[in-house]
């Protein structure tokens, strides 16, 4: 295993998240924000950087989108297309309660980027929304898809929603898919140690969040999300995203109310997930730190996600991990991103994040 940390500084006192993408020499390029405070909120700029696989060292790092006359920049995805460009996708908050997500491209390994095209613009779009990074994907039929967790009016008195927005044209329109439905029947946590009731938990109105979703060998579009009833939650299209099944508990994934991350494996049926495991841990026991984004597990999968297995523990409890991005690179090697940050002994979590590139070999 490799590990290098861009550590937080006065200046940038965050550093995440980012997405990652393998070049055509076999380095990888990594697009991350730097923000200039720790909350979500604070103003930040996109930066990108190639960093060698072999000597775990970074170059070529450069300002590709300025802060500017808005709140920040954020949640980063990197996508090899099939014509053999790089996708471009993220996040620009206008204000707390107003957001929009913009796309471009490069045709030349990621030294230039295309003018950026608003996905569903931001002045015709009332509804806050949250797409996490490294979530774009190109399936094979050529379409693009994006994840979205849409939050009406902006974390208003509606229950938040899922849905899919995609692209036949390689990104130069989008559309909505149909709603994904919301599990009729959340599975209650075993053992269970919250205070409140379960039915009192499954109230809560913004219970789904932050989606990613991934295309299965076969052919399936596999769509999951973190929520806040103990299990990663999931459903899955037959029709390239036309429509879903309804979410359901993924019992395997024991995870708190942080972000998995799922990318299949280059000419294999093989998923890989990367999550925030507390299986060993009562639901809601919050004196033995249930809702820590530790330790980070990285799983599998050969049946397209209907059931996994753990392969190996990344990282431990000394330190909150998340917003994974997944880049397969040469030699059945894995090289992950992730934003490492502080956990107080009181329970709470410190943003004062660094930027944290791993590489894991693969069996």
């Amino acid at each position: 295993m490799k590990k290098v940390l861009i550590p937080f500084s006065e200046s940038y006192p965050r550093c995440g998240e980012g997405s990652g993408v393998l070049l055509s020499d076999g380095k990888v390029l990594l697009v991350y924000s730097l923000f200039t405070g720790t909350s979500d909120h604070d103003r930040s700029e996109l930066v990108s950087a190639v960093f060698d696989c072999e000597t775990g060292t970074l170059a070529d790092e450069k300002i590709i989108h300025k802060q500017g006359n808005y709140l920040n920049q954020m949640s980063v995805s990197l996508e090899r297309l099939k014509d053999g460009s790089i996708a471009l996708l993220w996040l620009r908050k206008l204000s707390a309660k107003h957001d929009e997500i913009l796309f471009s491209r490069s045709f030349d390994e990621g030294k230039t980027w295309s003018a950026p095209v608003k996905v569903l613009p931001g002045d015709t779009y009332s509804d806050y929304v949250v797409v996490n990074n490294d979530r774009l994907r190109q399936l094979r039929s050529g379409r693009l898809i994006i994840p979205v967790c849409v939050y009406p009016g902006g974390f208003g008195d509606d229950p938040s929603r899922l849905e899919l927005w995609y692209s036949d044209d390689m990104g130069a329109k989008w559309k909505r898919s149909a709603e994904i439905q919301p599990c009729s029947a959340p599975v209650e946590p075993a053992p269970y140690a919250c205070e409140a009731p379960f039915d009192q938990v499954c109230a809560g109105k913004y219970k789904e969040q932050e989606p990613g979703v991934e295309e299965c060998a076969d052919g399936s579009v596999y769509y999951y999300c973190r929520t806040i009833l103990g299990y990663m939650y999931d459903a899955r299209s037959y029709s390239q995203g036309k429509d879903f099944t309804e979410l359901s508990a993924q019992t395997d994934i024991v995870s708190p109310l942080a972000p998995q991350s799922i990318r299949r494996e280059p000419g294999s049926e093989r998923l890989w997930c990367v999550y925030n495991d507390q299986s060993a841990i009562a639901y809601g026991d919050v004196a033995n730190h249930w809702g820590w984004r530790t330790p980070l597990m990285l799983a599998y999968s050969d049946d397209n996600g209907r059931h996994w297995q753990k392969f190996r523990k990344i990282e431990d409890e000394s330190h909150n991990y998340c917003y994974t991005s997944i880049t397969f690179i040469e030699n059945k090697k894995v090289l992950l991103t992730y934003y490492e940050s502080e956990n107080r002994a009181d329970g709470t979590r410190r943003n004062l994040a660094s930027f944290k590139v791993q590489i894991l070999d693969l069996p």
